[in-house]
């Protein structure tokens, strides 16, 4: 499976297979803007149903900051129900809250500098990205939690981006929990 150069669409068999799908590949690293637009789309998303799904595939160079980095993407392709399906690679530094921060409890936020292998990065992406991560350090061990951001790429990372076509995110403010917390909502024109 794989796509041939030039902005052209391989035929890979997953439209058999996946036929509610429509892929899309970005490369920011090698070209700014090869956008290679593919087949699979499914009918409009009702607001208690599935919704129709979009792929889009992005690769980091060294240096450049994750967080950044896909919300500007969101934001250049004009995502409303973005979240990152998967993603590989490494960073030389990284700043997360760990889970017994609170709003009102600051203290458990950790600054890392050093080499990580990427083990996970998952989570929804809007105006406010909400990111988990999982990183390993060189002998192994992980550390995980909510991306606060400074994730800066080692020598790549490779990332898998979905969208819900019929869906739309944001954030309100939940008192129960003191977070700006996920709304999802049925995008207009919608059924």
């Amino acid at each position: 499976m794989g796509f041939k150069s030039g902005g052209t669409c391989a035929k890979t068999g997953l439209e058999e297979l996946l036929p509610s799908f429509r892929l899309t590949a970005h490369n920011s690293f090698l070209d700014n803007e090869v956008n290679t637009q593919c087949f699979f789309q499914r009918v409009k998303a009702k607001k208690d149903g599935p919704s129709a799904l979009a792929v889009y595939a992005l690769r980091l160079g060294p240096g450049e900051e994750i967080v950044n980095s896909l919300l500007k993407f969101v934001k250049d392709k004009k995502l409303q129900a973005p979240f990152v399906i998967t993603c590989v690679g490494s960073v030389t530094k990284a700043t997360l809250r760990l889970s017994n921060f609170t709003a009102t409890n600051t203290n458990e936020i950790v600054h890392l500098e050093e080499k990580f292998e990427i083990v996970s990065l998952v989570g929804t992406l809007n105006e406010v990205a909400h990111l988990h991560i999982s990183l390993a350090d060189k002998d192994g061990k992980t550390v995980g939690g909510h991306v606060i951001g400074d994730l800066e790429v080692f020598t790549t990372a490779e990332i898998v981006i979905g969208e819900c076509s019929g869906l739309q995110f944001a954030r309100e403010m939940d008192v129960r929990t003191g977070f700006p917390e996920l709304v999802i909502s049925a995008r207009s024109g919608n059924a």
